[in-house]
């Protein structure tokens, strides 16, 4: 039986809190106020989808996928391949959620793109990486950019116990972890670096606390926030989901 590394996280509120956010023309939003948006659609529908592989005896939830394909045509004809990589991507996944594919054309690269954004572009087309960000070229300020860096593979920035080291030292004594090394702890944050470690084959000093940290972001609501004194969102949920998820990886 795989393990659940949802341990300790209010499933079932957790649910009602991403339910919530569902708008009845399809896709979901930021705060039941809001009009539906692409980031926080596909952001509830992998939450979603993490919780009932992780969880199979959970009921599957009511998704209204016509709504989404309108959602997904609706955002197609007003900006069409204008929208960041991230989001071109997102529009893929939630056309797939709702059993319909689509593409986009985009363009090459430009020698100063993010780690980020040609991450989604390799995702979304063939792409080839600029000069500067070729294997052994690469650098990095933050734990995001680092993350994405090494999803690309490309040469994982040089030598990974280097990487590893510099990634667990964002780690504080609140358990979580800052953009860099002596920041703040976000919960975005512990995401990316433990991610990035996941992808090393590495872990945090302490896991624990680690962990601890995570669930502590659980609000009454049910959402996560970024830090254990703020408002719950579907961003925060998911990065919280999937910071539990590299922990376990």
């Amino acid at each position: 039986m795989t393990m659940n590394p949802f341990t300790g996280v209010e499933i079932t509120k957790l649910r009602s809190f991403i339910l919530s956010r569902q708008k009845d023309e399809g896709g979901f939003a930021a705060v039941p106020s809001l009009p539906a948006t692409i980031q926080d659609t596909f952001q509830a529908l992998e939450q979603l989808t993490l919780l009932e592989r992780y969880l199979p005896a959970q009921q599957p939830a009511a998704i209204n996928k016509l709504g989404l394909l309108q959602l997904v045509k609706r955002y197609r004809g007003e900006e069409g391949d204008s929208l960041p990589p991230r989001l071109l991507y997102y529009l893929t996944q939630i056309a797939a959620f709702a059993g319909e594919e689509i593409s986009f054309s985009s363009p090459q690269p430009s020698a100063d793109e993010s780690y980020e954004n040609l991450y989604f572009l390799s995702q979304i087309s063939s792409v080839q990486l600029p000069e500067n960000r070729q294997p052994g070229k690469q650098t990095w300020k933050l734990c995001r950019e680092l993350y994405f860096g090494l999803l690309l593979k490309a040469s994982v920035f040089g030598d990974s116990a280097i990487l590893t080291t510099w990634l667990q030292a964002c780690q504080n004594g609140d358990g979580g972890f800052g953009f860099f090394p002596a920041t703040t702890s976000y919960i975005e944050n512990s995401h990316y670096c433990l991610a990035a470690l996941a992808l090393l084959g590495a872990g945090p000093e302490n896991i624990k606390a680690a962990r601890e940290y995570i669930v502590s972001c659980q609000t009454a609501a049910g959402g996560f926030a970024r830090t254990g004194k703020a408002a719950p969102f579907l961003d925060s949920s998911w990065h919280a989901l999937l910071a539990l998820k590299a922990l376990s990886e």
